[in-house]
Order: C-alpha cells, then structure tokens, then sequence
C-alpha cells in the first residue's frame, strides 16, 4: 500500500515538473491553460541599444552654405545614421597651420631651443646643419659663449652671432630649396630628444607664446645689423575650427589634424589645445633602439600626395570631408568624393582651382 502511495507521489511530482519545463518554453501554452498566468521570467529583459542622438554644428563663424553642407555630412555619416560602422567611422581631415591655428609653433619651438640653447648638442646633431647654411660659424659661436654662465650669455657678441646664424639656417633653405625642406630640417633638430621630453617641451613653449602677441621680432647682430632676421611670435586657436572639430568628434569622425610640423611637436599641440582625440599626421621621426630621435625621418611626408598617403596608410579609407588651406592641400582636395572646403587665403591661384573643381570655399576667417 505504501509503495503504491510513494509512486504515486513521484508521478504527481513528476507531471508538475513536465508542466513547469512547458510553460517555461511556451508562453502562449501557458496563457490557454491559465488565462491570468503572466511570464515570470529569471533573466533581466534586454533593452535595445540607445540609438545616438543627432549631433549638429552650430556653424559659428562658418558661411550658412558650409554650414548646411556639414551638418547634413554629419546627418547622411555620422553616428546617428543608420548606415554609421563604429569600427570604421568617417574620415575628416583639417590642416593645422591657417585653419586651427594663427601662429607657427614649429617656428615658436624652434625658436626657444635655440635661445635657451636645449637642442641635445654633439657630433651628429651639428652634421644635421647643412655645411652650405653656416654650420661651422654656427658651431664656432656656440662653443665660444655656451661655457659661461646663462646669465651673462646675452652680453657676448657670439651669442647674438649663433642667434643669428641658426635662424638664418633655416629661413635660407626655405626660400632657396622651399618649404618641404627647411620643415623636414626643423624635424631632425629633435635629435637626441626622447618624444615624452619633445611633446613636453612644445607644451611649455606654448603655454608661454600664448601670452605673447602675434607679431614679428628682429634678431640681428650686432644690435645695428643692416641684414636683420625676423622670426614670428605667439599663438592662437582659432574657436570656429575648434568648433568644427568638436561637432565631427561628437558626430563619431575619425579626425586627422594634417601638419607640415614634426609629429611630436603636432602631437603636444592638439593636447594643448584640447583635441587630443585627433590624430597628428605630421613628419614622423625615426627611434634608435633606446627611443630616442635619431635625426632620420619615415615616409611618407605630409606634403601634396602625401597628405593622402598618409591618411590612406593608417585607415585605408578613404576621407568624407577635406579641409585646405595650402597649395599642397590640392591632392587630398581632389582625392575621393567627400565633402571639400578651401579655406581661402591669399592664394588666388587656388581659389579658381577651388571654384572649377566645385569645393565649397570658406572665406578666411578673422
């Protein structure tokens, strides 16, 4: 009698357990059995992804023709379209010199290394100086006033005379051999310079030109020099390519920020100016094996094609909007058929280039 009662109850048990497993798996079985029976489900309910919401540009500064044009790239590309890949976001490329900032800061580091003389001084950093633009008066002066005291360094004719000659070494190759050159020697003086200590220093140069106006200074020596050399002072970002920059990156843009500066020097300036999130795509320095800058520099070089080189080697995309300024911006300008804007300077020249091709042009801002 007691085994028929114990197998009943191992059925009864048994057909619960059957029931429970069907109703768990069959909602709609479950509702025709019990009709108030409600879904007790163990998992948390899945919420769907929280879609982007559309990010704008107010367009500060900018004509209302580019305006309307980059809002609706953001709309048709950005991170609220149904067609945006996070994993291979838009392109967008802006040039640094004329368009973010006012100002040289190649010039400005440059510059304050050789005042306070910080280059990383030997055999193979003065090999760097062309022998045809002063390197053995240059060497001579710096070997004559650089053992005394800082402080009486701006007393003694050879220091005005190094002054002199340094700033002179460059400017002549940029006017005799052009800008490529004399920019792709400005990148080697980091010679020696590990890039924590370059991106540091640019950082403190320009905290202090910041403050300096925008203007040019004579170097010449002796005070009465005929031939005086000028070299430009201070820097400014200007808020209306901030302000494109910020949108794009709120609109999800893979931002490259192009440089005919040294990318050390590029990479401490986007920091500074609180773009971090853009990538530098300036003349790239070789490490020795130590990690230091060994004066030798990589291709390709962020001039005419290889702006879009550059671009095209790290992402493999091709860019959705294109900012110029420069002559040499005329290759990423026509490359692909993304969005092109030319900011417009005082190259006429590649004004009517802009106008036949049908970029949008930006009058130059204030």
């Amino acid at each position: 009698m007691r085994a028929k009662k114990e197998a009943k109850k191992n059925c009864i048990l048994l057909s619960q357990l059957i029931l429970s497993c069907v109703l768990f798996v069959k909602p709609a079985l479950a509702k025709s059995l019990n009709p108030h029976w409600k879904p007790q489900s163990r998992f948390k309910k899945i919420s769907k992804t929280r879609k982007e919401s559309p990010a704008s540009f107010s367009g500060d500064g900018w004509s209302p023709e580019i305006t309307k044009a980059i809002n609706k790239l953001i709309a048709d590309k950005g991170n609220a379209s149904p067609h945006y890949n996070p994993r291979k976001p838009p392109i967008a490329t802006i040039p640094w010199e004329g368009v973010v900032t006012d100002g040289d800061i190649d010039e400005l580091v440059f510059w304050r290394l050789i005042r306070r003389a910080d280059f990383k001084f030997s055999d193979p950093f003065w090999n760097i100086v062309p022998i045809a633009y002063g390197r053995q008066k240059l060497r001579a002066a710096y070997e004559q006033f650089s053992p005394l005291p800082k402080t009486i360094w701006n007393t003694q004719p050879t220091y005005h005379q190094y002054l002199k000659y340094f700033v002179k070494s460059y400017q002549d190759q940029r006017l005799e051999t052009g800008i490529k050159s004399c920019r792709i020697y400005l990148s080697r003086l980091w010679f020696g310079f590990t890039p924590q200590e370059a991106e540091s220093y640019v950082q403190i140069t320009l905290n202090q030109e910041k403050f300096q106006a925008l203007k040019k200074e004579i170097i010449a020596d002796p005070p009465e020099d005929r031939a005086p050399v000028y070299i430009r002072r201070g820097i400014r970002v200007r808020p209306q390519a901030l302000g494109l920059i910020q949108s794009l990156n709120n609109a999800g843009f893979d931002i490259w920020i192009i440089s005919a500066d040294a990318e050390p020097t590029l990479k401490a300036a986007l920091s500074w100016a609180g773009i971090s999130y853009a990538h530098p795509a300036g003349i790239k320095i070789k490490l020795d094996k130590k990690g230091i800058f060994n004066g030798k520099i990589s291709q390709p070089l962020p001039f005419w094609g290889g702006e879009t080189a550059t671009v095209i080697f790290h992402t493999g995309r091709i860019p959705a909007l294109s900012v110029g300024f420069w002559p040499q911006d005329q290759a990423i300008l026509s490359y692909g058929n993304g969005l092109k804007i030319l900011i417009s300077g005082k190259d006429k020249t590649l004004v009517k280039t802009a106008r036949k091709k049908g970029w949008l042009i930006q009058p130059a801002f204030q």
